[in-house]
C-alpha cells in the first residue's frame, strides 16, 4: 500500500512540533550541561533571540524571560531533573534539553 507511514522516522520533538505548529530544532547550545548554578545558551548565528522558556520534563512552565543570551541564566533554584529549554527567535524556535544537578 502506498499510504504506509514509516513511524520509525518520527520522534517526540518532531511530532510535538507538528502538533504545536511550530518550527523547532535541536541545534540549541546549552552549557555547561549538566549544570548546577548557571547556564549559557546559544542559538545558530544570525538568530535574534526574543524569549527563553524553561519547562519541566512533563511540560510545566517553570521560568520565562526576555532573552538576553549574553548573560548567564540562573538555574540554581531549580530542583534536580531534566528540563526543556526553548528559545524563540525572529526566525524560529530552538529547543534543547538540560540536566540540572
Amino acid at each position: 500500500n502506498g499510504n504506509l507511514i514509516n513511524w520509525s522516522s518520527f520522534n517526540l520533538e518532531t511530532t510535538t512540533s507538528i502538533l504545536n505548529n511550530q518550527k523547532t530544532s535541536p541545534s540549541l547550545a546549552i552549557y555547561p550541561n549538566p549544570a548546577t548554578e548557571t547556564i549559557q545558551v546559544g542559538t545558530p548565528e544570525g538568530s535574534i533571540p526574543i524569549k527563553l522558556t524553561i519547562y519541566t520534563s512533563d511540560n510545566k512552565l517553570v521560568q520565562e524571560m526576555d532573552s538576553d543570551l549574553g548573560a548567564p541564566i540562573n538555574v540554581k533554584e531549580l530542583p534536580s531533573g531534566l528540563y526543556i529549554i526553548k528559545v524563540q527567535t525572529t526566525m524560529r524556535t530552538y529547543s534543547g534539553m538540560l540536566m540540572k544537578h
